[in-house]
């Protein structure tokens, strides 16, 4: 009943909110958040612009209709209110500048928002201030801005907002005029609307571009001006772009650091570093030609504090996106990159995967306080959340000026008014995200998960069943055919006995036994035929599912070693070691209550070990052994049993079944390592070879006295692992390395050198060595350095380690130390204070079959040679002192 309540019960709610968590996290960041919807479209006449505004502040928005008109009628401005009626219109005398885009905002803090038009003659350039709510004084200013000397060239005026620059009541307009410097300079100009005077920058010797930055960065309370620009070609002076920074007066605050060259560009940003904040300038490209991105912080002294340079294989900008000043953002057009104060990348997002966008606005669209951005490309807007990570896509491939603007609604949705060209869009837009708020939703995912996990158990259960019923039928089946058989063979001996009657000789009996003997070899096949048929579950679960069966009379832990290879055992010795495991539990918990047993069983090249550690029990080893069944279990594959008291421990009971492995297999585990040796002095290449001739594990195929003699010795041999010198004559180890990478990639390199140059060292790796070994390393270190390298890891010598900050896998000793027993520990402990193999057995009170089957696991898990080298290992993790 329990376990049908945690199949179908317990089961399905655990895994189901594993699972609900799963899916609403991939419903958070893979679904639209974004919808949106274009409700409304026409083509505008008379070169007429739309804006929307929410000119008094009420929630809902008014709409401005500018018409160019030509030459026969003036250009006019007309204002309807919410629900469209007519409110309001303004004449205007000269042209409109055509790139400029109105600007709205509130100067005096009136909640009245002023609606700011520039208009041009052919030499001049005029602002004019409307006011939207006093029908009596409807232009609020209107002022004569500066001189055109250049007709023919075209005017950008960027407005770039209302600041308190001269700490009164009142702010001031503070806007860009470029109309292609050298031609008209390029400035920067403040209105001061209440007391009409303008002021002006010096003139700047570039394109004036955005962001332009306006913030109080150096904390004197005065708002300074920090200016992006584009070279600007200058017959005589070349190109060139520049840090601008400017004070509330327009004055500069440091002289202009120009940067010369190419055709570049400078965007700005601030950013805190520490304590203060620190001017973000990027020099680079404006041409696909010349790719460059230089990011520099300064300080309002005008001095670089430092330098960085971007890879990256396209021109990027400096963007404002977030509000975050200790972050910076650079655009390519295709991807944002966030930068930290230390000027290390963070985090790349994608905006367009195709073609190149500009990034247009940051805007509130839907109300929420937090800033939408907005980015064109030549057949796409695309509008994405203020944390960019959520977009959507609007195809609107047409071409010309773009004006973006927000229908303010105080009872419905926002919606966004896109003008490109003479093509207007009105659009409903909002997010997608209501369901992300409701516990009904999440519930709901929850509730369905959680059934169609039930149902896959439930499903899951009756298969096992079917399989179950089949395996029985199967059985019977084959019962059936034996009983036939043996019924028809009975019957068969009758016929033959009523015909003996009639012989004389003793032939009788000679058919009586060839029929038993042929009976037997049926029954036989039958068996052999059902084994085949039959479907084993996998051998660690069966053991598990045992453990588990165990578990409320005594308390086991297993270990299988290694974690492979057990699926390739024969299905009589898996049967033997869960029939055998099955009686030792119910003999070991017959005998007492609350026992802790650790089950280990360990595959060897040719035999396999279940030991069966129990602590603090003594088991009468006599009683044990003398225990029929477990004797006959093991007699059917000819195991042995052994079992010791361990003093201060407990009780050991140790198993060893042979393994019917086949001779090519057992080969195969037991093939040695291949080495060839490159060593150009006799003397160390003596020394070296009479080491790895006392290594049972590791065979050499050839020696050579340069890299040339061992591709020599290549092309009639194989081999695991060359080890190389660095200098030899004629081809030396470096080259070597190299021409193994390259011709021979699965042969591994390990150097055995004196030199420790930077040089040698960083060619070699790159050359793919896998161990650095240094002469006057210890020489078991390369012996150790063999054995890592040929399992796949990397070694290198604690000399190298210390100069280069190396990272190698020194045999893994650590993970592979987890994974020995307490008594395996403290054997190795026992070793490491200097114990023979005969006194270890002697302090613990094992015989030597039991002390052989535990330094046997000790030497496979640890991948030792030798027991010295169990010796080695114990005192390099420091069990003792050496």
């Amino acid at each position: 009943m329990i376990k049908k309540w945690r199949n179908y019960v317990f089961h399905p709610l655990i895994i189901g909110f594993i699972l609900s968590l799963i899916v609403i996290f991939l419903f958070a960041r893979y679904l639209p958040r974004f919808y949106t919807e274009i409700v409304e479209e026409y083509v505008l006449t008379n070169n007429g612009e739309v804006y929307y505004f929410d000119l008094n502040k009420d929630g809902n928005s008014e709409k401005l209709h500018y018409y160019h008109y030509d030459r026969i009628f003036k250009p006019t401005l007309y204002l309807y209110d919410s629900n469209d009626n007519f409110k309001s219109l303004w004449n205007f005398l000269e042209l409109p500048v055509k790139n400029y885009k109105i600007f709205t905002g509130d100067y005096n803090n009136d909640s009245i928002e002023e609606i700011f038009v520039f208009t041009q003659s052919p030499d001049s350039l005029f602002l004019y201030v409307l006011n939207s709510e006093n029908d009596r004084e409807p232009y609020t200013r209107s002022r004569f801005i500066t001189t055109l000397s250049n007709p023919e060239s075209e005017v950008h005026i960027l407005p770039i907002g209302l600041y308190n620059l001269n700490q009164n009541e009142n702010k001031e307009f503070l806007f860009a005029v470029d109309a292609g410097y050298p031609y008209t300079p390029s400035k920067i100009f403040s209105f001061d609307i209440s007391s009409n005077v303008l002021s002006s920058s010096p003139e700047i010797k570039a394109n004036i571009s955005k962001p332009i930055l306006v913030e109080d960065i150096n904390f004197d309370t005065k708002p300074e001006i920090v200016i992006s620009n584009q070279s600007a070609e200058v017959p005589g002076n070349g190109n060139g772009s520049g840090l601008i920074v400017l004070n509330n007066k327009l004055q500069y605050l440091f002289q202009p650091i120009v940067f010369t060259g190419g055709a570049s560009q400078i965007t700005v940003d601030a950013i805190k570093y520490g304590n203060e904040k620190l001017l973000a300038v990027l020099h680079s490209g404006t041409k696909p030609e010349n790719v460059f991105n230089s990011l520099m912080l300064y300080n309002f002294s005008g001095e670089k504090v430092y330098e960085a340079t971007i890879a990256n294989k396209s021109n990027s900008v400096l963007t404002c996106i977030s509000e975050n000043e200790n972050k910076i953002y650079l655009f390519n057009g295709k991807k944002i990159y966030r930068y930290n104060s230390e000027l290390k990348k963070e985090k790349t997002y994608t905006i367009s995967k195709g073609n190149k966008t500009e990034c247009i606005q940051r805007v509130d669209i839907t109300g929420d306080a937090k800033e939408e951005m907005i980015f064109r490309s030549n057949k796409n807007i695309i509008i994405t959340s203020d944390n960019i990570r959520h977009k959507v896509k609007l195809n609107l491939p047409d071409k010309g000026k773009l004006n973006i603007t927000i229908a303010k609604h105080k009872h419905k949705p926002n919606q966004v008014s896109i003008q490109i060209g003479s093509k207007w869009y009105l659009c409903e837009f909002y997010k997608n995200e209501a369901f992300f708020y409701s516990h009904i939703f999440y519930l709901s995912i929850y509730i369905l998960i959680s059934f169609i996990v039930f149902l896959i158990l439930k499903i899951r259960l009756r298969i096992r069943r079917f399989q179950k019923s089949i395996r029985n039928n199967e059985s019977d089946l084959f019962n059936q055919v034996e009983d036939n058989i043996e019924e028809n063979f009975t019957g068969l001996k009758s016929k033959i006995k009523e015909i003996s009657n009639e012989l004389t000789d003793d032939s009788y009996n000679k058919i009586i036994v060839e029929i038993d003997d042929t009976l037997e070899k049926v029954k036989t096949a039958s068996k052999i035929v059902s084994s085949k048929y039959s479907t084993d579950e996998d051998f660690e679960n069966q053991l598990s599912n045992l453990v588990s069966s165990k578990k409320d009379k005594i308390n086991i832990s297993y270990r299988l070693f290694p974690d492979y290879g057990f699926s390739t055992l024969s299905h009589e010795i898996k049967e033997t070691i869960l029939e055998y495991s099955d009686n030792c539990f119910d003999f070991i918990a017959n005998h007492s209550k609350n026992i802790n047993l650790v089950l280990q069983v360990i595959q060897q090249n040719d035999y396999l070990n279940l030991l069966m550690e129990i602590e603090n029990i003594f088991i009468d080893s006599t009683e044990f052994e003398s225990n029929s069944k477990l004797k006959s279990i093991l007699n059917k594959v000819k195991g042995e049993l052994v079992i010791d008291n361990f003093s201060g421990f407990g009780t050991i009971i140790n198993a060893t079944i042979p393994l019917n492995i086949t001779s090519d297999s057992v080969e195969s585990k037991k093939r040695k390592i291949r080495i060839i040796i490159a060593e150009d002095h006799d003397v160390s290449l003596f020394g070296l070879v009479s080491l790895f001739k006392t290594k049972d594990d590791i065979e050499i195929v050839g020696t050579a006295k340069n890299g040339m003699e061992v591709l020599k010795i290549l092309e009639t041999k194989n081999t695991d692992i060359v080890i190389t010198d660095i200098s030899m004559p004629g081809m030396d180890g470096i080259e070597l390395s190299e021409k193994l990478k390259n011709e021979y990639p699965n042969i591994k390199v390990i150097v055995f050198t004196m030199y420790l140059e930077n040089w040698f060292v960083e060619q070699l790796i790159a050359n793919g060595a896998k161990g650095l070994v240094s002469k006057n390393s210890k020489i078991i270190e390369l012996i150790g350095a063999v054995r890592n390298v040929y399992e796949g890891n990397n070694y290198y010598c604690p000399q190298f380690k210390s100069k280069f900050g190396l990272k190698g896998n020194n045999n893994g000793i650590s993970k592979k130390l987890d994974s020995l027993t307490k008594n395996e520990l403290y054997i190795v402990n026992l070793y490491a204070e200097n114990l023979s193999k005969e006194q270890i057995a002697s302090k613990m009170n094992l015989n030597r079959k039991t002390i052989d089957a535990f330094i046997a696991n000790i030497l496979l898990k640890l991948n030792a040679g030798d027991e010295e080298e169990i010796i080695r290992i114990a005192k390099k993790q420091k069990f003792v002192s050496e």
